[in-house]
């Protein structure tokens, strides 16, 4: 029997001089409706769990477990839903009683069948309100309909009898919209999570392949699949998955820190309560508690395989490593956080690394050895960073791996040592992919008594050996000194930055800009970054200039390459001046900088235009209507008149003085105190004739009562020497 929450037995005591009824469901059309069609969140996915579920009960009754049954999803060639199976089927008493009460099942009390509710039969009219039921029992098919009828209430009708040599077993079909049909394919993906055996299908949907991680009695850790949808934990009851919840478990450590893995926790059925759409678990206190059990014998498992694996180290160095390897394989953050606080080796706790604390390292050096880092010189040449040795390393954190490795040599510094380690570092992480941590040691005797320090130092490395280079058999590389395009700057963002993509000779679009010392130049001074940045924005966003641009910082070092500059590439502040002079408009810049500095506020005059151009047309010829596109382009700045004003602003930079002079004689960028009163003596006009016209329209109230908000907030947008009063307009 179900020992879930609820089916316990309880005994009441009842006078026997008081009236008493029973609560009843009245069965109508909106009751179903609420039990049923608004039930389920996910409909295809409801349709798919709960008939395949029911499929697979019929199969353990009929004691077949072993073998699937049939699916047959909706394709654009065939778009019906089917599901076939070869169970005990359904005697004709058992299909008009079962498939017309809600709530009736024939598995409340079986603890080896999922269902529980009697809803599942009905869940195709959460999706359809017509489908049909095939059962084949003794040699004989009957045929029903399961349709809504015209008051829209659930029926079903035998449709026809015939006797059959088919298998026993019962059919559920349904036709699915066309636009549904990826909907429906996605869902039995989804569902067959949970089946171990999943059904036959058209669709070849087999049984998803995931990484187990670590697995013990009735628990799986695996790799999170985003595309098979299996990610966090879940409860698997027969052959339903469970999302799971964190928040129900309180502070319990175990649980908090396994629901954040991608995990399936197996429960018996009957151990855990679920919600009637079979959508989620029922939290009540019996399923919280068998729950939270299982999780502590999961954790359990969890420290136990991680320290055996620990124990089974034979050095420090090992231990270590193989304590990261066990929580690397640990998906969830606070799982991993939780095992690796009681991760010990030999009685004692260990961490992510070797520490070699500066008493240690200091009587090493006392003792002649050594151990320095190796780093880049700050000195570049031709753009080549070399490599040389820092101080001596004071205190030392090693990471058990692979990528150490400590360069020695006997007598004075190798020549180009440097270079050679540029080289070797170079070729190293090539063949590994990877990069790694050097270290030098000079005149260390890999047979005396500080080697030997050194190697427990770093925890006995099992390859030992292959982490010490001889520094004097590297290989000298001479460095191309050639000077290349790759060693130009291409102007990015707000700073010249080296890009991953360096500009060739044939790329398009390609502006270029003199340099000095990495600052853009221009008429013999510096031309300030911001003002570049945004005078090329501008020219981009006008569309003068592709997109795609780029542009490129060419240094006055570089005398061979700017005599010589490639044929398609564009001197930028030559292509802006001959721009200048050919397209500047004064009245655009002065329209852009008058509108800038409007109150923020008043850049929702746009707006307004829009709500009244929402359906409602004025009449032809209305003086508002062209008054309201003179306030839309007074108070929107294009992008065109942005670019003439940006031209005005970065003029120190491009022109010379009676240059910059004779622009700014044609362009007002001072306050537009005299043009705003105007604007506002249009609205003190218009406006009760605006509020006439809106008011004589019936849809037009709320369009009226918008309007007035916008100018009841004018006196709000106005500059700090205009007033206006609109009390008597509003």
């Amino acid at each position: 029997m179900r020992d879930v929450a609820g089916t316990d037995v309880r005994v009441v005591e009842v006078s026997d001089h008081l009236e008493e009824a029973d609560f009843t469901i009245l069965a109508d059309a909106h009751m179903f409706k609420i039990l049923i069609a608004s039930l389920y969140s996910d409909k295809p996915r409801a349709v798919i769990r709960e008939l395949w579920t029911n499929a697979r009960d019929s199969h353990a009754d009929a004691g077949c477990l072993e073998r699937p049954f049939y699916c047959q999803l909706p394709t654009k060639m065939e778009p019906s839903f089917l599901v076939r199976d070869y169970g005990v089927s359904l005697t004709h008493q058992q299909v008009m009683h079962l498939y017309t009460t809600v709530g009736l099942s024939t598995k409340k009390d079986d603890n080896t069948t999922v269902g529980k509710f009697g809803l599942g039969s009905k869940v195709p009219f959460s999706y359809t309100d017509n489908f049909t039921v095939s059962a084949v029992k003794d040699g004989v098919k009957r045929i029903y309909n399961a349709y809504m009828s015209a008051e829209n209430k659930p029926k079903i009708s035998l449709f026809g009898t015939l006797e059959t040599d088919e298998e026993t077993g019962v059919e559920v079909s349904f036709p699915v919209k066309a636009e549904d049909i990826s909907a429906f394919h996605l869902a039995a993906k989804r569902v067959a999570l949970g089946f171990p055996l999943v059904p036959e299908n058209n669709l070849g949907i087999e049984t998803a392949e995931h990484t187990i991680l670590f697995s013990g009695p009735g628990w799986q850790v695996m790799q999170p699949d985003h595309n098979t949808g299996m990610v966090g934990a879940f409860v698997r009851q027969g052959c339903v998955l469970y999302p799971l919840d964190a928040k129900p478990f309180g502070d319990s450590s175990a649980a908090q820190a396994l629901v954040g893995e991608t995990m399936i926790l197996e429960m018996p059925i009957g151990t855990v309560d679920i919600t009637p759409s079979r959508e989620s678990l029922s939290y009540d206190a019996t399923t919280v508690k068998n729950i939270a059990v299982k999780m502590k014998e999961v954790f359990a498992t969890f420290v136990e395989t991680a320290n055996a694996k620990i124990m089974e180290s034979k050095t420090l160095y090992e231990a270590v490593a193989n304590r990261n390897a066990v929580l690397k394989a640990i998906s969830s953050p606070k799982i991993r956080e939780a095992v690796s606080n009681v991760l010990t080796w030999r009685g004692r706790p260990i961490g992510s690394a070797l520490t070699v604390k500066l008493p240690r390292m200091e009587s090493l050096s006392k003792k002649g050895l050594k151990l320095s880092s190796v780093v880049y010189s700050k000195a570049r040449r031709a753009g080549q960073y070399t490599f040389g040795i820092d101080t001596y390393v004071r205190a030392l954190t090693l990471v058990p791996n692979d990528r150490i490795r400590i360069l020695t040599y006997q007598g004075d510094t190798p020549k180009h040592f440097g270079l050679r380690i540029k080289a070797y570092s170079d070729s190293l992480r090539a063949s590994v992919g990877h990069s790694f941590d050097l270290y030098a040691a000079p005149n260390l005797d890999l047979d005396s008594y500080s080697a030997k320090q050194l190697f427990c130092a770093f925890g006995r490395p099992p390859r030992w050996k292959e982490m010490l280079v001889d520094a004097t058999t590297l290989p000298f590389v001479k460095p191309d000194y050639s000077k290349t395009m790759a060693q130009l700057r291409v102007f990015s963002g707000t700073t010249f930055c080296i890009q991953d993509h360096s500009p060739c000779e044939d790329d398009e679009n390609v502006f270029y800009i003199p340099t000095k010392s990495n600052e853009p130049m221009s008429l013999g001074k510096v031309f300030d970054r911001d003002s570049l940045y945004l005078l090329w924005t501008a020219f981009k966003k006008a569309r003068v200039i592709p997109e795609s641009a780029q542009l490129v910082g060419i240094p006055a070092t570089r005398k061979d390459l700017a005599d010589s500059i490639p044929e398609g590439w564009t001197d930028l502040l030559e292509f802006v001046r001959t721009y200048i002079e050919d397209s500047f408009d004064a009245a655009a810049a002065t329209k852009a900088s008058q509108a800038k500095h409007l109150p923020r506020s008043y850049q929702s005059w746009p707006a307004l235009r829009s709500v009244l151009g929402a359906g409602y047309v004025l009449p032809a010829g209305s003086r508002f209507t062209g008054y309201l596109e003179e306030i839309g382009e007074w108070s929107q700045t294009n992008a065109r008149n942005n670019l003439h004003l940006q031209i005005v602003s970065s003029s120190d930079y491009l022109l010379y003085e009676e240059e910059r002079e004779a622009m700014l004689s044609m362009v007002t960028l001072t306050g537009h105190t005299a043009s705003f009163e105007m604007l506002v003596r249009k609205i003190k006009a218009y406006y009760p004739l605006v509020c006439s016209i809106l008011e004589e329209m019936t849809p037009g109230m709320t369009v009226a009562r918008d309007l007035m908000e916008y100018v009841r907030h004018v006196d709000r947008f106005r500059r700090t020497d205009i007033h206006v009063d609109f009390g008597k307009y509003i």
